[in-house]
């Protein structure tokens, strides 16, 4: 099975077996690059760049619930944090709970 990954508390049709812990990702994006922030054109206002910088926080975050043996991650929220000396670093966060899953037969 897939690692399951979901925004709700519970997975549907399976019961939560274990909670085996919380799981962070992070990326971190250089803001000062972003040209114009309020442009529609998402090159130019980074909206790409933090695209991306979710999905590698999302990859993180769910390499370490791998490692936890963890069938799948609830309760998933990304956060957006401005940081460093200048307020021009992007921390992006994707949190998670990992668990173990019960089969249908347990």
């Amino acid at each position: 099975m897939d690692l399951i990954v979901t925004t709700t508390n519970s997975v549907d049709g399976l019961e939560i077996s274990r909670y085996v812990g919380i799981v962070i990702g992070d990326q971190v994006i250089d803001t000062s690059r972003f040209r114009n922030p309020t442009s529609d054109d998402p090159d130019i206002s980074g909206q790409r760049e933090v695209e991306r910088a979710r999905g590698i926080a999302l990859e993180e975050m769910k390499a370490r619930a791998v490692e936890l043996h963890a069938e799948a991650v609830v309760s998933v929220v990304f956060n957006h944090q401005m940081v460093g000396p200048d307020n021009t670093l992007l921390l992006v966060s994707a949190t998670g709970t990992a668990v173990r899953l019960k089969t249908p037969a347990q």
